[in-house]
């Protein structure tokens, strides 16, 4: 090889690896692009996120587009037929109660909906259930799982001119599904500086668990199935109704009162 063909070997291969170099960079900006979008997103949806975000944005992103496609295969809250919390009276022949919330946000206190069912040894007597104004922001998450958005809420009470009704529940036994319920209660009145209402708060999740220990899943929703419940899950007058139905399941197969099931369990 001559000095001139040696020259001219190196200059192609300096081209050759400048031209790899290159392209090798370009994949791995590219990587890292899509991985930096693919974690936004994650993030907006992930239940550690402290972030309240709020859904009052002009334009719709990836995250209101996943609110849309989950309000087309899920049933949508009914706002109209909804009788509600205000002025509530409870029927003399009720054993016990169920109650269910939803929140606008990862705060406990951001009660943005409330359900509560009647019933007697037997049987459902009634029901009732109201949007709540949370005053705080809505989280894209939260409005994916219940379908809730802030225009929903707008002009609906307070929970604090709702906090009357709750202290009507007092001393009663109140079925939730989890302890999730009883303990938004807790946060949103010590948000607004009020005595927590003295509820007997029972778990349909233990009770279940006694009744039926080899179940492999004791979600409301699948519970539901079992028994026969119909169920629009995360509305909470219908997770109210079911809890307090899977109840009485469970009164009937263990042949046990409400009231010893509250006596056992607290």
């Amino acid at each position: 090889m001559t000095s001139g063909e040696a020259v001219s070997f190196i200059i192609i291969a300096i081209c050759i690896v400048y031209w790899i170099n290159k392209i090798i960079k370009q994949v791995k900006e590219r990587r890292m692009e899509s991985f930096r979008i693919n974690n936004q997103v994650l993030k907006s949806f992930s239940p550690r996120s402290r972030k309240t975000q709020s859904c009052n944005e002009g334009k719709v992103d990836f995250r209101q587009e996943k609110i849309l496609q989950y309000k087309e295969k899920k049933l949508s809250p009914k706002p109209n037929i909804m009788k509600p919390l205000k002025n509530l009276v409870i029927p003399s022949a009720t054993t016990f109660l169920a109650l269910d919330v939803e929140t606008a946000n990862q705060y406990r206190r951001s009660i943005c909906q409330v359900g509560l069912a009647a019933f007697s040894d037997t049987e459902l007597l009634d029901s009732w259930c109201s949007y709540i104004d949370p005053e705080e922001d809505f989280a894209h998450r939260n409005i994916a799982i219940h379908g809730i958005q802030p225009s929903m809420v707008s002009g609906s009470p307070t929970f604090t001119e709702i906090y009357p009704e709750l202290c009507k529940l007092e001393n009663y036994i109140m079925v939730q599904h989890s302890t999730f319920d009883s303990s938004a209660i807790t946060k949103a009145s010590e948000k607004h500086s009020l005595t927590n209402p003295n509820i007997i708060w029972v778990d349909s999740i233990k009770i279940a668990k006694k009744t039926w220990p080899n179940f492999e899943s004791y979600k409301l929703n699948e519970l539901s199935n079992r028994f026969g419940i119909k169920l629009q899950h995360h509305d909470a007058e219908e997770d109210a109704i079911a809890a307090g139905k899977v109840t009485l399941e469970a009164i009937v197969k263990s042949r046990t009162s409400i009231q010893e099931w509250a006596k056992k369990l607290n």
